[in-house]
């Protein structure tokens, strides 16, 4: 008596971590359009142990830890400014070709992606939006609205205000002040290009 056995291969294609250096599935890698192999180079249960790692770090010690590096990095900046500036300017002064040629390499590996097309439209009409806003405004501004966000009506912490577009500039909003605003990091990233009629709905929604 015979019996027929169907075998079936499946393949599954595996790429390797930078940071654990462990050989793993695709599925366990974050998708990256602009790296060549599609995903990210860290797989995923790195990120997170890294993430946690981190949080637990400052988490004990959290109000100490801001109250240390309060506007640490931007003093830094602000107190080596001119040296900085000089140095990326020789940098870049000495090492013309090889900055040319990584820019050549890049554009290469991610145009016609359509992350990149919607990047080059955005810039494009960045560049065409009318209007200006003088620094005298800008501050005037940001004085009137107390430290509080536009959107979410919450306090903003030290280091996460933004001014944020109420019509993006992408989708033909004005850069002038009857279009800006004071937001919060949160609120500005995860509007992102959404019309403010629609973000309002969905900070609704999340209350």
């Amino acid at each position: 008596m015979f019996c027929e056995m169907s075998v079936f291969f499946f393949w599954v294609k595996m790429e390797k971590c930078t940071r654990c250096k462990k050989m793993r599935e695709t599925s366990e890698f974050y998708k990256d359009s602009l790296n060549t192999n599609g995903y990210k180079r860290i797989c995923t249960p790195c990120l997170k142990e890294y993430g946690k790692k981190r949080y637990n770090d400052n988490d004990n010690d959290n109000e100490e830890y801001k109250g240390k590096n309060k506007d640490n990095a931007v003093s830094r900046y602000w107190a080596k400014r001119e040296e900085i500036l000089t140095k990326k300017s020789a940098y870049r002064k000495e090492n013309k070709e090889k900055i040319a040629a990584k820019g050549k390499e890049y554009r290469h590996r991610v145009a016609g992606t359509e992350k990149y097309k919607a990047m080059k439209k955005a810039a494009r009409l960045r560049r065409r939006a009318a209007g200006y806003v003088p620094v005298a405004e800008l501050n005037k501004l940001i004085k009137s609205s107390n430290n509080v966000c536009f959107w979410c009506d919450e306090e903003i912490p030290n280091g996460e205000m933004h001014l944020d577009h109420i019509y993006p500039v992408s989708k033909g909003g004005r850069n002038d002040m009857y279009n800006l605003v004071v937001a919060c990091r949160s609120c500005n990233q995860r509007k992102r290009d959404k019309s403010p009629e629609i973000w309002i709905e969905e900070i609704l929604l999340e209350k």
